[in-house]
Parts: structure tokens; C-alpha cells; sequence
């Protein structure tokens, strides 16, 4: 359970780098949240290992047919 938990939290704080959240601010998130620290680099780490993943999603085939396309964009 406790895995389950961490892994969960690591997740929603990549979601918050892939959104642009700077890392900066991720730490500041994660000691407010748990009142303990997690550096800059430990959070640029975690978010360099989601870069295959995120260029695998967004490269990938699309195999059905979609009648209307949705475009969103961060900036």
C-alpha cells in the first residue's frame, strides 16, 4: 500500500513538471504537502525519466478513425 501511495504522489508531482510547473516550485509543493523536502535535482531526475514515455505517447500511431480533432496547447 505504502508503494501504491508513493508511487502516486511521484506521479502527480511529474504531472506537475510536464504542465511546466518549474522545479522550483515542485519542491515548495512537496514540502507543503508532506513537510519534507525533495530537491531540484531529484525532481529534474524523476521528470527526465518520464521523457520516453511522454515522446513514446505523443509519436504513436493512431489506429482508429477520429471525426473531429481536438487541439489544446500549452504555452
Amino acid at each position: 500500500r505504502y508503494q501504491r501511495s508513493e508511487q502516486a504522489f511521484v506521479l502527480a508531482l511529474m504531472e506537475r513538471v510536464v504542465q511546466g510547473v518549474s522545479t522550483r516550485k515542485v519542491t515548495e509543493i512537496t514540502e507543503t504537502l508532506c513537510g519534507a523536502s525533495c530537491s531540484k535535482s531529484t525532481v529534474s531526475a524523476l521528470g527526465a525519466g518520464l521523457d520516453p514515455r511522454v515522446r513514446a505517447f505523443n509519436e504513436r500511431r493512431l489506429t482508429a478513425e477520429y471525426p473531429f480533432v481536438l487541439v489544446d496547447a500549452l504555452v
